[in-house]
């Protein structure tokens, strides 16, 4: 009996030990991810790699705003998951935070149910892309942000004591908004979050309610009933579209007696859009100040219309439009579809169409299409056609789309693919995505709507499945017809099997992530964006295809490093295997101070993998905002160099960035000394009378070519932080980085903008600015007696100007010397003399000589001497007296459908400046006060090598007139 309690007592031991082997890997290893949460690699490195080499980098974080195009969850593909999901935030990602204070107006008393709007702001000096940047200046309050591409604002509403409290914000930079129907609204973009901070602003003061309101008539004095107004931004960027009252903001509507009163406004200038809809055209108002907006009584005149036929050899579809838009600027980055100004008219039976609500005198550019389709989309078979408004007789070309059908299979077992990918080279649509349900029952495959771009270089089908190599297919296309390609067979490309274990246990590690990467292009080696395989129970993942020497695997983890492998794999006679062991990885402990030691709360501090410099472009940074105690941390960092730095979007001192070599499981503390954002105090005057509600904007210095640049009013202003000025022409920028920006001004009265460079430095700062100590007046005189004259003014650069008649010299046939030639030939149009001949110019740029032209008329041209203001030179008297001119009236034709070309006008005489227009043909252009002389006309098609030119000798007091032809 005894020997078999023996036996027990020695069977439980093995029992007991067995069970803790068993346990003892699961207890160690981390909790695997569940496959429908987020993995976060918050920071990435490289590991050991195979002899075939490294490739380093890391992953971008997520935008802020993930695009329309992104594909659902039902678009991915079974068992990958979206790489956006592999960026998302981990445990040591930012936390959002909040904004909360109390809306009280002058007098300290509460202000209830205003509406509060907060919206990510843009870093100061961070470069985007013309096509998003326009969007840094949209108001918060627009009624369709998503539309436009700009961030939804997150939203709160006071209560009765004026208390609000917005939730939910991503750190960084920040915009507010306070819109309240009974006070002037208030926008401050200078707002910076740190990490999971809760910022108090305390009272945020509403100033007294200002309206603009009157009365909209028709020709005829009845009142107009229904117009939408809406606003216009004419301070950002003066060539832009108003918005519709659909995206835009909406300041009211005309009611049955033809009045309007618009919501609060600001002091200072404004402008507002009455939209006539398809019998009045729109009615432009402007003022500077609201005192110019009271009992407005405005008559908003007939809508001219364009009417016609479609020229086509195809069967006109039910869904076919005309869409018209002014063809002075239709290239702008707002969507047709958002654009106040555009028109469209559905396409009768016989093919008749008529557009109404249009300008008489504008010229538009017309195009067919079907609704579907978008106006920016430019095919060969719906040309534009370019019409003077109003006409009766309307020609535009569209002919129907065409169709590519074909199967696709396995070049090995011939079996169907299931999804893949169409792309159109040189046809629309560009892309279509297909599964194994758009299959016809024979197996056969449609891409409808296509259609050739313009200009046509030819078209080819390219087809892309994952684990396939892609293939391309040359198209010929014709109108309303099919193309039957057949079967298309794809070569499958090798898999891959990948384990991935711990690197401390050697435990299986689920829901890894594991991605392969074509070095070279950073894609799939299929030619699609790639996408991570997830890990099984058993850490074992199958990657669908690798290019061979030129791939790179990559391996991610929650709370793990991530590695990278570069090819070759495996030894070429069988399917590759990898094994790889995950390290836990280091932790780097980042703090922002300032000189004195004091916490930089809410520093963008980034982390660069591998060897970096201040002389060299940060490749893939992850960016972290620091918390209120300038802190940030990178987790799980891959043994290895890699950098840190404080981001000012500017010169990096020595003391904000480092270079460290972390080894498994280190747990370093970084302390980087930047500078610390302080403030900028503004106060803008004209002869001790402050410039109240001006719109101002600060810019870094390193964002603008030059302060013509951010003068002239017709060039967009790169993203910055904007205000208006208060009633003192006051205003205090907060989180400003020290360094050097421009201040950018609208001027009440003038079409340049004001400008003055500013160093903001550590500590407290202030620009003041008399802009009469600076400014230029003059008269404008005609001839020997001096009579004065009403004269446009222009400004223009001396050196611009040398470098356009250098190279109107050797303009030759090199496109790269039109095109530059176009973009020096802009003039700033300054303002206007009265009466009188008087002028006044304020704000123009310091330091930089400029040149003052007068013309008057088609006879009438002067120029001034060069004018160079510095702060302490005081305000000067320009006269600039009118010398005979003469003009040229330029003719021209075409064999083709009308088209935007441009018209150069060079003098002889090289010390006169060369002249630069985009033209129309069939519409004669006037060249009015020309210098007399010996000029070159040229005229060239854009794109178009061959270019019609003509010698003339131009007249005082005479037209000349010139015929050109469009080669």
């Amino acid at each position: 009996m005894r020997r078999l309690s023996i036996w027990i007592l020695v069977l439980a031991l093995v029992l007991l030990a067995l069970c803790a082997l068993w346990f003892l890997p699961r207890l160690l290893r981390e909790e695997p991810l569940p496959p429908e949460s987020g993995l976060a690699a918050s920071a990435s490195g490289d590991a050991e790699a195979e002899p075939g080499g490294l490739a380093a980098g890391a992953s971008t974080p997520a935008p802020p705003a993930v695009p329309e195009s992104a594909p659902t969850a039902a678009e991915r593909e079974p068992g990958a998951r979206d790489e956006r999901a592999a960026g998302s935030a981990d445990d040591d990602a930012d936390a959002p935070g909040a904004l909360q204070g109390r809306i009280v107006d002058r007098t300290g008393r509460a202000v209830a149910g205003a509406t509060v709007l907060a919206a990510p702001g843009v870093e100061l000096g961070m470069p985007l892309a013309p096509s998003v940047s326009w969007t840094a200046y949209l108001p918060l309050d627009v009624a369709d942000p998503a539309a436009l591409g700009a961030p939804v604002p997150k939203r709160a509403t006071s209560d009765g004591a004026g208390r609000f409290r917005v939730d939910g914000l991503a750190p960084g930079a920040l915009r507010l908004a306070v819109r309240s129907p009974a006070f002037a609204p208030l926008d401050r973009n200078d707002l910076r979050l740190a990490s999971g901070q809760a910022v108090e602003l305390g009272d945020v003061t509403l100033d007294s309610a200002l309206a603009v309101y009157g009365r909209l008539e028709d020709g005829d004095g009845l009142p107009i009933r229904g117009a939408p107004i809406v606003q216009v931004d004419e301070f950002a960027d003066a060539s832009a579209p108003a918005l519709s009252a659909a995206v835009g903001v909406r300041l009211g509507v005309t009611d049955g007696r033809g009045s309007f009163r618009s919501p609060p406004i600001g002091p200072g200038p404004w402008t507002i859009r009455a939209l006539g809809g398809a019998s009045l055209a729109d009615l432009t108002l402007r003022g500077n100040s609201p005192d110019e907006g009271w009992n407005l009584r405005a008559t908003m005149p007939e809508a001219a219309g364009i009417s016609g036929r479609i020229v086509t050899r195809s069967t006109l579809p039910d869904d076919l439009v005309v869409r018209a838009l002014p063809a002075e600027n239709p290239r702008s980055p707002v969507p047709f579809a958002c654009r106040a100004d555009a028109r469209r008219s559905a396409v009768a039976r016989n093919g008749d169409f008529s557009i109404g609500g249009l300008d008489a005198g504008v010229l538009y550019e017309l195009r067919a299409g079907r609704v579907h389709e978008r106006f920016e989309e430019e095919s060969l078979w719906s040309p534009p056609a370019f019409v003077l408004a109003p006409e009766g007789n309307a020609r535009v070309a569209w002919d129907a789309a065409a169709s590519v059908t074909f199967s696709l299979a396995d070049a090995h077992g011939k079996s169907p693919i299931a999804a893949f990918e169409v792309a159109l080279d040189g046809a629309l649509p560009a892309r279509t995505s297909f599964g194994a349900a758009d299959a016809r029952p024979a197996g056969v495959l449609s891409v409808e709507g296509v259609r050739p771009l313009r200009p046509f270089d030819g078209a080819a089908l390219r087809v892309v499945s994952r684990g396939f190599q892609p293939i391309s297919q040359r198209l010929e296309l014709r109108p309303g017809t099919g193309t039957v390609l057949g079967l298309l067979t794809m070569t499958p490309l090798p898999p891959m099997s990948v384990r991935v274990v711990a690197a401390e246990t050697g435990a299986p590690i689920a829901s890894a992530l594991v991605t392969a990467i074509e070095a070279a292009t950073s894609r799939d080696p299929s030619d699609l964006p790639p996408a991570a395989v997830l890990t099984d129970k058993n850490g074992e993942a199958r990657v669908a295809s690798f290019g061979g020497a030129g791939s790179r695997i990559e391996i991610r983890a929650r709370g793990r490093a991530t590695v990278r492998y570069g090819g070759p794999f495996g030894g070429g006679f069988q399917a590759p295997r990898l094994s790889v062991r995950l390290p836990r990885g280091a932790q780097a402990h980042v703090r922002a101070v300032d000189g004195d030691g004091r916490a930089i709360a809410g520093a963008r501090v980034e982390w660069i993998e591998g060897d970096w410099s201040p002389n060299e472009t940060a490749r893939d940074p992850v960016a972290r905002i620091a918390d209120d105690e300038g802190r940030v941390t990178f987790a799980h960092l891959a043994p290895g160099r890699h950098a840190f730095r404080v981001q000012r979007f500017t010169w990096s001192l020595d003391s904000e960035w480092t270079l460290r070599e972390l080894v498994d499981g280190d747990r370093i503390e970084i302390e980087l000394t930047s500078l610390a954002r302080t403030a900028l105090d503004v106060r803008v005057v004209d002869g001790g009378v402050p410039l109240a509600g001006a719109p101002a904007v600060l810019l870094r210095r390193e964002s603008v070519p030059s302060l013509f640049a951010v003068a002239a009013s017709e060039n967009p202003l790169p993203p910055g932080l904007a205000a208006r000025l208060d009633a003192r022409g006051a205003w205090t920028f907060q989180n400003v980085d020290p360094g050097a920006y421009v201040l950018a001004l609208g001027i009440p009265g003038q079409s340049l903008r004001g400008c003055r460079g500013v160093v903001v430095g550590p500590g407290s700062n202030t620009l003041f600015v008399d802009l009469a100590q600076t400014a230029v007046a003059g008269t404008i005189a005609r001839g020997p007696d001096r009579t004065p004259a009403r004269a446009e003014l222009f400004v223009v650069d001396p050196a611009r100007a040398v470098a356009l008649r250098t190279l109107g010299r050797r303009r030759g046939s090199s496109d790269a010397i039109w095109r530059e030639l176009e973009t020096l030939g802009a003039e700033d149009r300054a303002g206007s003399a009265d009466e009188s001949g008087a002028f006044r110019l304020l704000g123009l740029p310091l330091a930089e000589p400029f040149l003052l032209v007068a013309r008057a008329g088609i006879d009438g041209l002067g120029t001034s001497e060069p004018i160079d203001l510095r702060a302490d030179t005081g305000s000067q008297v320009v006269d600039v007296g009118l010398q005979a001119a003469g003009a040229l009236e330029i003719r021209t034709s075409t064999m083709r459908i009308a088209a935007p070309c441009t018209l150069f006008a060079f003098p002889t005489d090289r010390r006169s400046m060369p002249r630069i227009r985009h033209i129309v043909p069939g519409r004669p252009e006037i060249l009015a006060s020309l210098e007399p002389g010996n000029w070159e006309v040229e005229l060239g098609a854009d794109g178009a090598n061959r270019r019609d030119r003509r010698g003339v000798e131009v007249v005082a007091g005479e037209v000349r007139i010139v015929e050109l032809s469009v080669p």
